[in-house]
């Protein structure tokens, strides 16, 4: 007897499965550990070369990036294509740099 439970333990054999544990066979990301903050206004070209640039960096924990709109003339519309999967988008009121930063970290 107990040579099967040792069998169980290594094999798995009669370890229970959760529902959903077979069908999601995704590799799991990391949480990010680092949030960039990308407060913007009234420059999509100007947002377009940063996220590209972002894309291009080699730093080798997952981070995640979140552009905080200054409602912005071109209209959220626009700067969710520019961002298009790339970062989250926050809209936060006119008040100014520091807070759509604000509201960029608190997102």
């Amino acid at each position: 007897m107990a040579a099967l439970a040792s069998y169980e333990a290594q094999s798995g054999f009669g370890r229970r499965i959760w529902p959903g544990e077979l069908m999601d066979r995704s590799p799991k990301r990391a949480p990010p550990t680092v949030s960039v903050i990308v407060p913007h206004y009234h420059d999509l070209p100007g947002l377009q070369l940063c996220l590209n640039a972002l894309a291009r960096q080699t730093y080798p924990d997952p981070f995640e990036i979140v552009v905080a709109d200054n409602a912005s003339p071109e209209g959220v519309d626009a700067v969710t294509q520019v961002a298009a999967g790339r970062a989250m988008v926050v809209t936060v009121p006119d008040r100014g740099a520091g807070p759509t930063r604000n509201g960029g970290v608190a997102a």
